[in-house]
């Protein structure tokens, strides 16, 4: 069972965010702190080649050009669950050709596609995972953190055109303003980037 905590940051101004434990190993070599100084903001997200659960493929080299929002969560997450209307508010207002959604989870989707098929796989794990509607990537938890350094959820990337990180939020201050929060962290980054992107071509 993954379990949530509530981080106290008495010498930031008292704020208290909230977060859920992926369950893996505290230990951290070499390589893993390396690539968790790459995954800050201006680092370059790591190259991905991954089949979504409806079997759409997402390449790295075919993302290029493109803004891309990464939202690491899984169903149970209680953090992860209060992002949710502002995850789609922003899907709704920004989804295209140039912009994209991807959530990556290591929630087992294997029993919908084996029950329901490819073509229904989506929409039934959508309906799990709270109408989530972002493209969505099933990926084992070791691979998640040996990848991404991911060991707390939710936690959210904005990727620009050139592959690097523009912005990185994990966890949320409060369950109530939680649509808001992410709202404001991130509208205006994907707002400037689309400026950048559009005046580009």
């Amino acid at each position: 069972m993954k379990k949530c905590s509530i981080l106290f940051l008495v010498f930031l101004f008292g704020t208290v965010i909230s977060f859920c434990d992926g369950g893996q190993s505290s230990n951290v070599s070499a390589t893993e702190q390396v690539i968790s100084r790459d995954l800050s903001e201006g680092g370059i997200f790591p190259e991905i080649m991954e089949k979504t659960i409806d079997g759409e493929m997402l390449k790295t080299e075919e993302l290029k050009g493109k803004i891309v929002f990464y939202n690491f969560s899984f169903a149970v997450c209680k953090p992860c669950i209060a992002q949710k209307e502002g995850l789609n508010k922003l899907y709704e207002t920004y989804a295209s050709d140039d912009v994209l959604f991807v959530t990556i989870t290591f929630d087992n989707v294997s029993p919908f596609i084996k029950s329901n098929g490819l073509a229904t796989a989506q929409s039934e794990y959508i309906q799990a995972m709270h109408d989530m509607r972002f493209k969505i990537v099933s990926v084992d938890a070791d691979e998640i953190e040996r990848r991404f350094n991911i060991n707390s959820y939710p936690t959210n990337f904005l990727v620009g055109v050139d592959g690097n990180i523009v912005k990185m939020k994990t966890g949320i201050k409060s369950f109530e303003t939680a649509t808001q929060e992410l709202l404001a962290e991130f509208s205006p980054t994907i707002q400037s980037e689309l400026q950048k992107l559009n005046s580009e071509k």
